[in-house]
């Protein structure tokens, strides 16, 4: 409730004209109606987002959807999908693998992989090795 809105029709009248507005975080911040007006009146320069309140994608009409910033020349808009890139869904991939071998085979995963840092495993791990990984190929 504190952030809805956060960025609205008050707020986009403070930012210069030759501003440009990112949101990235989460669809509500953005008042999308108030910002594809200040976009249309060139009262702001330019926006990009990757999420939206306004867009519904889970639908069973298969539409393209409607929204007032895909007309807009000054709006970037694109999914908020960046962990579904080839290079991401390789890496998330082989880092998985290489964390699961390395636990079931009795040693802790680098230390950069480990989320979670504070859990106890339920038995007891070898310190990380680099060279147990290299030895796998």
């Amino acid at each position: 409730a504190e952030t809805y809105h956060l960025i609205d029709a008050t707020a986009l009248s403070k930012m210069k004209p030759t501003a440009q507005l990112i949101n990235i975080a989460r669809g509500a911040i953005t008042d999308e109606q108030a910002l594809a007006a200040a976009l249309r009146e060139g009262r702001l320069a330019g926006a990009a987002l990757d999420t939206f309140k306004e867009i519904e994608i889970f639908t069973d009409h298969e539409a393209p959807p409607q929204h007032p910033l895909m007309d807009l020349d000054n709006a970037i808009l694109t999914p908020h999908v960046a962990a579904l890139s080839a290079q991401a869904v390789n890496e998330v991939s082989v880092t998985g693998v290489q964390n699961m071998v390395t636990v079931l085979s009795g040693h802790w995963p680098h230390p950069d992989h480990i989320v979670n840092k504070d859990v106890v495993p339920n038995f007891p791990l070898a310190a990380y090795d680099p060279a147990f990984l290299a030895s796998l190929g």
